[in-house]
């Protein structure tokens, strides 16, 4: 009888946990039948076709800044990230050798 105790404790926290997963899943469903959530669902696609707008439109502003990345069809991106460490350390001797001059 004692040493059932683990066994029922156990069995109890499964069975919670389980429970939880299930109520988790059905606070969806209980909130669909409220309408003003079926309003905002019924609003989401014009939002979705607007951000998409939005973000094509600063693709297009940005794009063209960023070089290969936005041109080519296939980017080499070993070859990429050598050139950019490369060009990043160029950079950096030249601003410290600006510094030493003034």
């Amino acid at each position: 009888f004692f040493y059932s105790f683990p066994l029922f404790s156990y069995m109890g926290i499964v069975t919670s946990e389980a429970g939880m997963v299930e109520l988790k899943d059905l606070k969806p469903f209980l909130k669909r039948l409220f309408p003003s959530t079926k309003r905002r669902m019924m609003k989401l696609p014009a939002v979705r076709k607007k951000l998409q707008a939005d973000l094509r439109d600063f693709i297009r502003m940005i794009g063209p800044s960023l070089g290969d990345v936005y041109s080519e069809k296939k980017l080499n991106w070993a070859d990429f990230q050598q050139n950019m460490r490369r060009h990043s350390k160029l950079n950096l001797n030249h601003l410290s050798e600006t510094k030493k001059d003034v």
